[in-house]
């Protein structure tokens, strides 16, 4: 069973889908949004939560702990999207729980080892998510086992995956030839841990990666056939044997001669990703670059990954809602960053995938494809 993270995110995103960065206590929303997502953490909790609040864990697909962190970690990205937008206590004593849970069933060398000598973070996403869980710990707990753990498999991933082939970036694993966009997760995490560590040098890592995505993968006029659609967002790896017989992305040129459902040229979590990414770095540098960046794939996820674009929008009534590509499991996290730091810097203008697409997609998951026990 696979968690369905984009479910959360969508209903969370109807909260979320406006106003500023939010952080506890409570920030105001609509009473129907509120409570629809308070339906569907409820919703989480009764199917994937263990025990009390103060001292269950979260349940995992898989039948052991080893090789399933990162799915505990898209439960816990809901829940701690719940604590920065409503302050719950509850939902505080539940990321608690679960990382008392972790370190008590796990050997500190599940959080700090990478590739095929771990059995947790054995690819650069799964690794990713663990420490974004671990980012989320340290921030609710305190703890700061929690955030050297953070840090330990932030520079085993560096040393890792990370080399000077075709400019720099990481490999997505051990095997990998290639380079893609899952790092665009990493590079949230080494600018969640220099926020919460004032580390400089994490901070440059986060600088370094994303000038690489957006010089190797981001999708060029040159590159759409069908220009301006594609153009803004990015492509989802780089290899040596590109679309011209050398160094390129190896989904070019950019096409949308399928539905874009299913399109596995980009894909929307490492899109609403960069956004973010590009968000937070124009507030602590000041470099419009940055912004212009994030409106630029802001839009281009409007054109091309909503309904709107989608051939077979007629089935569901022209609403214009998001369209997951594909790795739906993990919307969560950048739906939830992407609704709370993007989207009130966007011009209404109904241009951009805004607040309206993020409740609109909300209402469509929950009315489509929430089952009657939740």
């Amino acid at each position: 069973m696979r968690l369905r993270g984009g479910l959360l995110a969508g209903v969370l995103a109807s909260v979320l889908g406006w106003g500023g960065v939010a952080a506890p206590p409570a920030r105001a929303a609509t009473p129907d949004a509120l409570a629809t997502a308070r339906r569907a953490i409820q919703d989480l909790i009764a199917h994937f939560w263990v025990g009390p609040a103060a001292t269950g864990h979260i349940q995992y697909g898989c039948p052991k702990r080893g090789g399933c962190m990162w799915e505990g970690a898209q439960v816990a990205n809901a829940l701690h999207g719940w604590w920065r937008i409503t302050g719950s206590a509850d939902a505080a004593a539940r990321i608690a729980a679960h990382w008392a849970w972790l370190k008590a069933g796990h050997p500190a060398t599940d959080f700090t080892t990478c590739g095929r000598p771990s059995e947790e973070n054995y690819a650069l996403d799964d690794t990713a998510w663990d420490i974004s869980f671990m980012l989320q710990a340290a921030e609710v707990t305190h703890d700061p086992a929690a955030l050297a753990d953070a840090r330990g498999a932030l520079d085993c991933a560096r040393a890792r995956w990370w080399d000077t082939e075709f400019g720099g970036g990481y490999h997505y694993s051990d095997t990998e030839p290639g380079k893609g966009n899952y790092q665009t997760v990493l590079i949230l995490d080494e600018l969640e841990y220099h926020r919460q560590s004032g580390d400089a040098a994490y901070l440059a890592r986060a600088k370094q990666d994303e000038a690489w995505v957006a010089s190797h993968l981001l999708i060029t006029p040159e590159q759409s056939v069908v220009a301006p659609a594609g153009v803004g967002l990015y492509f989802n790896l780089y290899r040596a044997n590109g679309c011209h017989g050398g160094p390129g992305p190896v989904g070019c040129p950019y096409h949308m001669r399928v539905s874009n459902i299913a399109q596995d040229q980009t894909m929307l979590v490492a899109n609403m990703a960069m956004c973010v990414i590009d968000t937070r770095l124009a507030k602590i540098t000041g470099d419009p670059a940055y912004h212009a960046r994030a409106m630029a794939t802001a839009a281009a996820i409007r054109r091309t990954e909503t309904n709107a674009a989608n051939p077979y929008r007629g089935a569901l009534g022209g609403i214009d809602v998001l369209t997951d590509d594909q790795d739906a499991n993990v919307n969560a996290y950048e739906a939830i960053n992407y609704a709370l730091e993007v989207v009130p810097l966007l011009p209404a203008d109904g241009q951009y995938a805004d607040g309206g697409v993020l409740r609109a997609t909300a209402a469509a998951i929950m009315a489509n494809d929430r089952r009657a026990d939740g």
